[in-house]
């Protein structure tokens, strides 16, 4: 599967995962409040944690080794092996700290816990060997296929009145189907790997613990720190407004995830050139949704999480101001530090992660503490600004970059473009109601795009490109 076409459908079902995930959490927050919203918040971020030190860059090693091209099964099987054991020693210790782990969490969940964990070790071992077998695209239908079935049976459980423990029995659910789904679409299969195998695993694994580790730093390690410090309601909040945020980072997580095998096999190769112009057009694209998301968010941030989730959820209008900026600032962190990690340096991704994991755990004790919920995302942004400087620092002279100014120009044009004719839209028909804002956004979007291609030659014949290709992904 092409770059292309891979990113297209990387990128169609993370249109997919995005929508019903908002949709289904507009139900749930109207439903159950932002009291229980928080505790499940809090409970995926103790998740997310846990996965974070199990795995110390495990399926980055995996991903690498087998996107190589040789040993590919023996890999497969050390990776097997070695998830297996860190499965059983990591339920060891969760029995023995089951009392402290329901205390913080705010309910009897350590049981699911474990089960969680378990399910996703495998579910994660199937998707790095996906990944690395240029099967991106696959990997990312049947996490729409997760998402649907998570979101169905959590709608369902949570209609028959089980609250928390709907949300979390349909997050395991889904879990469960991923595996087999996953295993139908692998090429490599279980065959007996030497000691080689498992420390070259290890070998690259020890540094890429940097590259797995931002994926959960920021918002896991914000909601740990609110439901340390704050009532349970605000983890509801600020996860609410993580979420929306995420929208601003759907093209780049379509293109870095699509990307990093192929810059490893580049890398491995020596095609420098095809690496230069790859890591141009992943800036492009990546921004192409994130700008406009951010200024679309400037002026309607109260209005979306009013209409969205309810009036508590409105409190946060600055803080998805914040996260949203993040998330912007963020995209070209993943495409620089993915390209680092595909040039083979995850020892350099490692030592930006010494010092941002610090700097936002620091950061956020110190702000959530003197200034609440708004003080995470403050540490957060602060913490992408710090860690896009270091990754660009590193970058010189490893990995061959070219920044699309003129792109980017264009593309901060055509926003500033759409706000302007916002406001003037605002100024005789106020948000009043969802379809108003549903209104605002479809004609935002259509001003932008308009603008956007209609100054930037290259981008309407990218664009093109990509509708084509959509087009025929679905037929």
């Amino acid at each position: 599967m092409s770059i292309q076409r891979s990113s297209i459908t990387v990128f169609s079902s993370q249109i997919g995962i995005t929508i019903s995930g908002f949709l289904s959490l507009m139900y749930f927050a109207h439903v159950l409040g932002a009291e229980i919203l928080g505790i499940y918040f809090i409970y995926i971020a103790t998740f997310n944690l846990i996965i974070m030190f199990m795995d110390v860059g495990l399926s980055s090693g995996t991903i690498k080794r087998i996107s190589e091209g040789r040993d590919t099964s023996e890999f497969f099987t050390a990776s097997f092996l070695i998830y297996s054991a860190t499965s059983i020693i990591c339920i060891i210790i969760l029995y023995i700290l089951r009392h402290h782990i329901n205390d913080y969490i705010g309910a009897e969940v350590w049981y699911f816990l474990v089960l969680s964990l378990f399910l996703m070790r495998y579910t994660t071992l199937i998707r790095s060997t996906l990944f690395g077998e240029k099967k991106t695209g696959i990997s990312y239908i049947i996490n729409l296929a997760e998402q649907i079935v998570k979101i169905i049976f959590q709608v369902l459980l949570v209609a028959f009145g089980y609250q928390l423990y709907g949300l979390i029995g349909g997050f395991c659910i889904a879990l469960f189907v991923n595996i087999p789904l996953g295993l139908k679409f692998i090429d490599v299969k279980l065959k007996r790997p030497s000691l080689d195998h498992v420390k070259s695993i290890f070998a690259y694994s020890k540094y890429a613990f940097g590259v797995g580790i931002n994926e959960y730093l920021y918002q896991s390690m914000d909601i740990l720190v609110i439901g340390l410090l704050l009532p349970k309601f605000y983890s509801g909040i600020y996860g609410a407004s993580w979420s929306f945020s995420g929208a601003a980072v759907l093209g780049t997580i379509a293109i870095s995830s699509t990307l990093f095998p192929y810059i490893s096999e580049w890398s491995a190769n020596g095609q420098i050139d095809h690496i230069k112009n790859a890591f141009s057009e992943a800036l492009t694209y990546s921004l192409i949704l994130a700008i406009p998301i951010f200024a679309g968010v400037l002026v309607f941030s109260k209005d979306l999480l009013y209409f969205a989730y309810g009036e508590t959820f409105s409190m946060a209008w600055i803080t998805l101001i914040v996260l949203t900026g993040a998330r912007l600032i963020e995209t070209v962190q993943m495409i620089t530090r993915g390209a680092l990690a595909g040039m083979n340096r995850p020892d350099l991704v490692l030592k930006i992660t010494c010092v941002t994991i610090p700097l936002n755990l620091i950061g956020n004790f110190v702000l959530v503490y003197t200034i609440g919920m708004i003080g995470a995302a403050i540490a957060t942004l602060v913490t992408i600004i710090v860690s896009l400087k270091l990754s660009l620092k590193y970058a010189e002279g490893t990995v061959p970059i070219s920044i699309p100014w003129n792109e980017i120009k264009d593309e901060s044009i055509s926003a500033l473009v759409m706000i302007s004719v916002i406001f003037v839209g605002l100024h005789f028909a106020p948000v009043n109601s969802f379809a108003i804002l549903g209104a605002y956004t479809i004609s935002g979007a259509a001003i932008y795009f308009t603008t956007l291609l209609a100054i930037n030659e290259k981008i309407r014949g990218k664009m093109t490109s990509l509708i084509r290709g959509m087009i025929s992904n679905f037929l």
